[in-house]
């Protein structure tokens, strides 16, 4: 399994569980098995890129879940409100980062079709 305890200190530092990681054990252990799930060999599970890579989608899935309301800013006539700081488009871009990083770790779920 990939290290709980090493994800947790990658959200401390990411800081999107607001220093509290241990809030959200649900979705820290989901990232952890999925992550783990996906390995291509599972003595990559202490690689410092699947712990990351799980820690970033952890990230991502608390920052989704936090957005008030599921939006940012709304315009209504001459009234513009910002309510949120683009964490969730911050985590994604860590994600995305994450996964390419350990791409040549993970499975890659993709298919193509090679003729028809």
């Amino acid at each position: 399994m990939i290290d709980r305890a090493g994800v947790l200190e990658c959200l401390k530092e990411l800081g999107a569980a607001g220093g509290e990681p241990e809030r959200y054990a649900a979705l820290v252990d989901f990232a952890c098995s999925s992550v783990y799930a996906r390995l291509k060999d599972k003595a990559f599970e202490t690689d410092s890129r699947a712990v990351f890579l799980a820690a970033a989608q952890a990230n991502y899935m608390i920052c989704c879940g936090s957005q008030a309301d599921g939006f940012d800013s709304f315009t209504a006539g001459d009234v513009s409100f910002s309510g949120g700081s683009g964490a969730a488009a911050a985590a994604g871009q860590i994600l995305a980062a994450a996964r390419s990083s350990a791409a040549d770790l993970v499975e890659n779920s993709a298919f193509a079709f090679k003729s028809v």
